[in-house]
């Protein structure tokens, strides 16, 4: 993991404290995964999905989109479209679809910002996941 820089270990990895390797390579990868989030995801809508995701207890949404609705109610037509992609990434990804790629591309040009879109949502998913194990 040395072609990443050397970062902190997020309060939520602590899980990863007992192994140096370990602990180390997940905060590198969580530097570079927020990273790439700041660069493909408005503030507004990372808050969004934050908030959201924190609150969250596990349970798959369903097969509806209508929470996807209501989460992202109060952010601007830019930022929903944006926003569906990152909610639906972090916990219902059976539900992206073509429909829901393109309506991001729309407003975000570049495969990298797509890649670091999907990427900063999921891993804000697993890492909400990952509280829910005990600190080594």
């Amino acid at each position: 993991m040395k072609l990443l820089p050397e970062s902190e270990l997020p309060a939520d990895l602590a899980w990863a404290k007992g192994s140096p390797n370990i602990a180390g390579g997940f905060a590198r990868f969580a530097a570079a995964i927020d990273t790439a989030g700041k660069a493909a995801i408005p503030e507004d809508v990372r808050d969004c999905v934050v908030k959201h995701v924190q609150a969250w207890d596990g349970r798959d949404p369903g097969l509806g989109r209508q929470w996807v609705e209501e989460v992202i109610r109060g952010l601007g037509e830019k930022s929903k479209d944006i926003g569906r992609l990152v909610l639906l990434t972090a916990l219902a990804p059976y539900q992206v679809d073509e429909g829901i790629v393109n309506a991001f591309t729309a407003h975000s040009i570049g495969n990298d910002r797509l890649l670091g879109a999907l990427a900063w949502g999921s891993f804000t998913a697993a890492r909400k996941i990952g509280t829910w194990l005990p600190a080594s």
